[in-house]
């Protein structure tokens, strides 16, 4: 089990947090402390290039907090009551998840003052591990040299002057 984890986000969840974290208009608490380690400190990756056994928005998982499992439950950005099948970011704990590797585990303030351990158990699924499942290929845009055709005459006394622009 890793206490110390590294985080690893996809770009929109990262852009996600960002986004919470620009328009947070409340106190700075724990919740917020950790948000701004896991804007400043994560590794970004394309949806494409996300390993399979991180969580991302849209991920099934059962975690355990302090020897309790809890789950299965679906990581949501939006507003949501834990327990309901989801759990939110907008909660310490969605935020703690999010961006672990299956077996990674965070050391988070308890409600009670103490402190507790989130851990991520099992990652059941990953929408961006479906989607390469599925045959979800990564597109390549290629350039190709633009044929020249027939080569036009220059005229030096066809100048049209300067721009009007």
């Amino acid at each position: 089990m890793v206490t110390e984890p590294h985080f690893q986000l996809t770009t929109g969840d990262h852009t996600t947090l960002q986004a919470i974290l620009e328009l947070h208009n409340g106190p700075y608490d724990a919740f917020m402390s950790l948000l701004e380690r896991k804007v400043r400190e994560s590794t970004i990756y394309f949806r494409d290039d996300i390993p399979s056994n991180v969580v991302t928005i849209g991920t099934r998982l059962i975690y355990v907090v302090d020897q309790t499992t809890r789950g299965p439950r679906e990581i949501v950005a939006g507003e949501a009551e834990e327990g309901a099948g989801v759990l939110s970011i907008r909660t310490l704990h969605g935020l703690a998840l999010l961006g672990l590797s299956a077996g990674s585990a965070l050391r988070v303030p308890a409600e009670n003052g103490g402190v507790e351990l989130v851990q991520v158990r099992e990652i059941l699924s990953q929408p961006e591990a479906q989607g390469r499942a599925a045959g979800s290929v990564r597109k390549v845009v290629a350039f190709r040299p633009r044929s020249m055709g027939t080569p036009v005459a220059f005229d030096p006394d066809d100048d049209p002057g300067p721009s009007a622009a």
